[in-house]
């Protein structure tokens, strides 16, 4: 018989890394191909668009979760939701300075 809670925090870990690669896979890809007026980006600029920045902690939120889900061991679990918080907390940090998500 299938164990669907297992398939379900399987997914939710696979779901986030995908949102993760293909966050940062676009914004390199957006930051090499300037639009018509604009230069290309010096190699080592960040990125700083808050749509990737979205992504990045969703994605980071999803991985954990799924990560600290599937643990079996309690200290585990713990660093899991640690990352996880620590997503959180640094992406609300930095929309405080930026000004929010506009």
């Amino acid at each position: 018989m299938i164990d669907w809670l297992s398939l379900f925090f399987n997914a939710l870990w696979i779901v986030g890394l995908a949102l993760l690669l293909a966050a940062g896979s676009y914004a390199v890809y957006d930051r090499h191909s300037p639009g018509p007026d604009e230069q290309p980006a010096q190699p080592g600029t960040p990125v700083n668009h808050a749509v990737y920045r979205g992504m990045l902690m969703a994605g980071g939120i999803l991985f954990c979760l799924g990560m600290a889900s599937l643990s079996d061991v309690l200290w585990q679990r713990l660093a899991w939701v640690a990352l996880g918080l620590g997503c959180v907390l640094q992406f609300g940090r930095r929309e405080r300075q930026k000004g929010g998500l506009g």
